[in-house]
């Protein structure tokens, strides 16, 4: 017989998301001396310590709770699957559903997706994480993640990815640029103009692919992980840049205003989609998740 119990592995899941036995109680509606003991059961049964406690500081994992978490998040994932089977649930989603977003395209994706679950399941709990691409591909892999939206650039052998858009970035100048009533411009137009770099994998990797390609060497003043400020900078006449993603405002927090400008040169194919483990179950929430990014 098994000795341990889906309650305790989910007590354990809600620690290791929460930091704290406080918070974790609270989220699994439990009280905390009651997930405690869970958890020292769990550890009595496994005779391994699973986490170390500090006072005031919340927990952390040990080595060992690391890679029981993992198999644990698997455990509760086919668990999960298996209830809907049970129940029949496939129109009726219910339950946590953990989404991981870069970035730069969460307010493009989640909140629309939010409004969306929100409206037409409201017993789905929609969560965002955001990160870099390797952030979200290794919280995928330790089961901390159900999905996450990501660049194909990104994703490694272990991963699904199921395409939803091609990206077809544009250079970024400021509309009192004089190429800036182009439509179309070549990046060798602007070689040995200031440029400002994003830089967040995997766009920096992204972009230097591009001037790669095209056989320019850009002249980069500036390198920033604040998308914004990178353009606000434009907007102040300083440079230009390359962004993969457009904001319907051309104008900038600071009021300056920008001209966004087809690039011309033949450049490779990027696309944006859903991903999730290649061993991990394909539950009615993860169909449900990626038939709406599909239909955008």
């Amino acid at each position: 017989m098994i000795p341990f119990t889906l309650r305790q592995l989910t007590y354990f899941d809600a620690i290791a998301a929460t930091g704290s036995l406080a918070a974790a109680a609270e989220r699994s509606n439990v009280s905390a001396s009651a997930l405690a003991l869970a958890i020292d059961e769990l550890e009595r049964i496994t005779g391994m310590r699973l986490l170390v406690r500090r006072k005031g500081k919340g927990v952390i994992l040990t080595a060992a709770g690391e890679r029981v978490l993992a198999q644990a998040r698997n455990v509760l994932t086919e668990a999960e699957v298996l209830r809907e089977i049970v129940t029949d649930s496939t129109q009726k989603l219910v339950g946590a559903f953990t989404l991981g977003c870069y970035p730069t395209l969460s307010p493009f994706y989640f909140p629309g997706a939010l409004q969306h679950f929100t409206r037409a399941h409201p017993e789905l709990d929609l969560t965002l994480t955001e990160g870099t691409g390797n952030q979200l591909v290794r919280l995928m892999l330790q089961g901390g993640l159900d999905a996450a939206i990501l660049y194909d650039a990104d994703v490694p052998p272990e991963v699904t990815f199921n395409p939803i858009r091609k990206v077809t970035p544009a250079i970024v100048l400021p509309k009192a640029h004089p190429l800036a009533r182009k439509s179309r411009l070549s990046l060798h137009a602007l070689a040995d103009e200031p440029y400002f770099q994003f830089d967040m994998p995997p766009s920096r990797t992204h972009a230097d692919r591009i001037f790669e390609w095209v056989g320019v060497t850009p002249n980069t003043r500036m390198m920033s992980s604040n998308f914004e400020m990178l353009r606000c900078l434009i907007g102040r006449e300083l440079g230009y840049t390359v962004m993969f993603q457009r904001p319907v405002a051309e104008q900038t927090y600071d009021g300056g205003d920008l001209a966004i400008i087809e690039i011309e040169d033949d450049l490779p194919d990027n696309f944006i989609g859903i991903a999730w483990p290649v061993k991990s179950p394909r539950s009615a929430k993860h169909a449900a998740v990626l038939d709406y990014f599909q239909s955008l």
